[in-house]
């Protein structure tokens, strides 16, 4: 029936109403919720230990009331020693029994649980009377855990408008109870604070002022004692001096001085080898003008004379030098015409390991925070750091994930990710994302799913929950997603390499509180020109998404997901000359520089680390080439410094000295340059008397820069040998020639 009206006289049985029709008149001009009067009317309050009480009171909800005539008691569940949660005290029409009920729901456990969802379809629905937070631990329920929710009108609301004036006199007190509670509390925390604080003043400043005049008077009485001592000793000296000199014997004393300083060999010593004095001095060279070294076996001579040479003809003797050594092709040449040339880098620096060990710090206090998880493993062991923020990683060993700060070397959280949706097992390179509430780490569910991620707190680093993929992607399981995965709002989108021209969209859903539950496949669109093109590179922004693939050159394609049309619009594209994307890309770097977006992209076939200018799309240049680590080690803090050791390593002997080559690489601008850095490898003699060189010096996921030097993990193969994370800095080399032989 499309239009209904009433209430009329019933003619022969052609106006009769039911409950339901009766409800429908109500509602329509009186609102859901509590009835004001009184202002106690279905209040919830303390009782107890773990009850909590139900006011008399009366409620309103689609028409219907309800009435309680006596306090009613819930008892809730004992609270977890660990987690929090919050229990929902809701007044229900519940449709199937024809009955408003108030009925207790029990929250979920949770380091930041959220309360239970309220029902509102065709079964039943619910107001919410309070919240009651049960903390972990405890053992009694106070009012200042409830929180009342009868004025919340999003959640229940006060009946009004056909009766009298709402009466919030308990309200009022209860708030104000609260109130003045709590600022006499706080108000006695600062008056016992300030007291203290002004006790421990004096008392500090009252000990200072006793050392302070402790050590005055030492020192006064030291002073005095040396000054006396000094003062002794020299009566004591004059004394004895005045009573040797008359005044024959200062008059020869003053004639020595003056022939010491007259004389152009006043120096004497006694040869013991030749059993005489020997005279030696200087004097200038009239003729030259110029010092001279004289000496001589006696004052009568024969004296002998060295001319030195003069500032100008030392800076003469430095311009022949240097003319004799360009025209010999910058070597020297000994009196034998023998050739030499200095056998030094002028591209790198010699470095060396300092300090103590870096990195067992960190293991130290994982040890001390989670000693159970410790005792599997050692974080500096090896494993794979992914950056998250500023100095922010996390590592993903199997099912356990710890997120760390390598700044301050100290663990912030570690997990055990138990959950239905979550069985680590991706041997790929560790995929995230993180929204402005949770960071999402890939996973793979029990269930064979393609997706799944585990899901932590952005500012505890808590785990909330694990969400997966409802519907599986035939032969997506275990593959490379390439590059970034983008959220858009609720969307998330993300390239895998077996699936040439494909971009996929994935749904995530929320429960009322915006935690996250559930992932389902959206739809899937296409990029590029006919098929055959395999993502190289994947990323995005709020509004846009790129993706990049070889064409001959590089191509990397704008475009925007239609809505409307579930189509990825094309906005711009641009070819780029490179080969540099052989394969897909393990890690992706972001930075500004003037206001220019880059980004850093490296290849896992050729190692190749390219520069991608972001705004135009295109190849802005490379720099470095060579079999690399995959991992290599950035300078966080300051993001202007690129560590890059090769998987082969690259020995240089030097004179007899063998070193190891890493690359060192600076932002200068908008460019990188690199530095070879020279560090030294242990060399030693086999039985066969063959010589086998061993790597000690190792970055990749072991590296990390703190406080702007590169640390590195120091291995010896020599039992007891030093091993762990130092810092390496200049080392001082003994610079030499090597002769060359033409």
């Amino acid at each position: 029936m499309a239009i209904r009206s009433g209430m009329f006289n019933s003619v022969n049985g052609d106006r009769k109403v039911d409950a339901a029709f009766f409800s429908l008149f109500f509602s329509t001009f009186i609102g859901d919720g509590v009835f004001p009067n009184p202002s106690t009317g279905l209040q919830i309050v303390e009782g107890q230990g773990m009850q909590t009480i139900v006011k008399p009171g009366k409620g309103w909800i689609q028409g219907r009331f309800v009435i309680n005539d006596s306090d009613h008691i819930f008892k809730h569940d004992i609270a977890d020693g660990v987690l929090k949660r919050i229990d929902r005290v809701v007044m229900r029409l519940n449709h199937l029994t024809r009955q408003i009920e108030i009925v207790l729901k029990k929250g979920s456990q949770a380091s930041s649980p959220t309360a239970p969802t309220i029902q509102r379809d065709a079964e039943a629905y619910e107001l919410v009377l309070a919240d009651v937070l049960i903390n972990a631990g405890t053992t009694q329920i106070t009012q200042g855990n409830i929180t009342d929710q009868r004025l919340n009108k999003s959640l229940c609301g006060i009946v009004h408008g056909f009766i009298d004036q709402v009466d919030t006199t308990t309200i009022f007190n209860q708030y104000q109870s609260w109130f003045n509670q709590y600022s006499t509390g706080k108000a006695l925390e600062f008056q016992e604070w300030q007291t203290r604080v002004t006790s421990e003043l004096e008392a500090w400043i009252q000990a200072e002022e006793l050392d302070f005049t402790a050590w005055k008077q030492d020192q006064e009485l030291t002073f005095i004692q040396w000054s006396d001592g000094r003062k002794d000793a020299f009566d004591v000296w004059f004394a004895t001096i005045r009573g040797i000199l008359d005044e024959e014997a200062a008059g020869n004393i003053m004639n020595v001085i003056n022939d010491h300083k007259d004389s152009p060999v006043p120096h004497k010593y006694y040869d013991e080898g030749l059993a005489q004095p020997m005279l030696y001095g200087l004097k200038r060279n009239a003729d030259l003008n110029t010092p001279a070294f004289v000496y001589g076996a006696t004052e009568a001579g024969p004296l002998s004379t060295i001319n030195l040479p003069s500032y100008e003809q030392v800076e003469g003797v430095k311009t022949a030098l240097k003319v004799e050594m360009e025209n010999t092709g910058g070597k020297i040449v000994d009196i034998y015409n023998k050739k030499y040339k200095a056998v030094m880098s002028e591209l790198g620096e010699f470095k060396d390991h300092f300090g103590v060990d870096e990195g067992a710090k960190l293991d130290d206090d994982f040890k001390a925070k989670y000693p159970t998880m410790a005792a599997k493993y050692k974080l500096m062991g090896g494993y794979v750091r992914t950056h998250l923020w500023n100095n922010i990683h996390f590592i993903q060993i199997g099912l356990d994930v710890i997120f760390v700060d390598m700044k301050n070397l100290t663990v912030i959280s570690a997990h055990t990710v138990s959950h239905i949706n979550y069985v680590y097992s991706v041997n790929t390179p560790t995929n995230y994302f993180v929204d402005s509430k949770y960071i999402y780490i890939r996973g793979r569910p029990n269930t064979n799913n393609s997706l799944s991620f585990a899901v932590f707190d952005k500012n505890t680093f808590q785990f909330v929950t694990a969400i997966r993929l409802a519907t599986a992607i035939s032969g997506f399981t275990d593959q490379v997603i390439v590059g970034e995965m983008v959220l858009q709002g609720n969307r998330l989108f993300a390239t895998c390499a077996s699936f040439n021209n494909q971009i996929f969209c994935f749904n995530l859903s929320y429960d009322g509180n915006g935690v996250p539950t559930g992932l389902t496949s959206g739809n899937v669109g296409s990029f590029g020109s006919g098929s055959g093109n395999p993502p190289k590179i994947f990323y995005g922004d709020s509004e846009f998404l790129y993706v990049g693939y070889i064409t001959g050159g590089l191509t990397i394609e704008k475009r925007k997901y239609n809505s409307v049309t579930f189509l990825y619009d094309l906005i711009a594209s641009n070819t780029s000359p490179t080969n540099g994307f052989s394969t897909n890309p393990t890690w992706i770097y972001k930075y500004k520089v003037d206001g220019v977006n880059y980004m850093l992209v490296h290849g896992t076939s050729n190692s190749t680390i390219n520069v991608l200018n972001m705004d135009t799309m295109s190849l802005h240049n490379q720099i470095f080439s060579g079999q690399s680590d995959q991992y290599p080690t950035f300078d966080y803090d300051k993001g202007d410094k690129l560590y890059i050791q090769p998987q082969s390593a690259v020995f240089v002997d030097i004179n007899g000295l063998v070193f190891e080559q890493y690359c060192e690489l600076t932002l200068v601008g908008n460019l990188w340059y690199p530095k070879w850095n020279f560090t030294p490898v242990l060399k030693r003699y086999n039985s066969d008397a063959s010589i086998a060189i061993s790597r000690i010096f190792m970055l990749g996921s072991r590296g990390f820069v703190k406080d702007g030097v590169l640390c590195a993990y120091r291995s010896s193969p020599i039992p007891g040998g030093l091993t762990g994370h130092f810092k390496y800095d200049n080392m001082s080399v003994l610079s030499h020639y090597k002769e060359v032989i033409e």
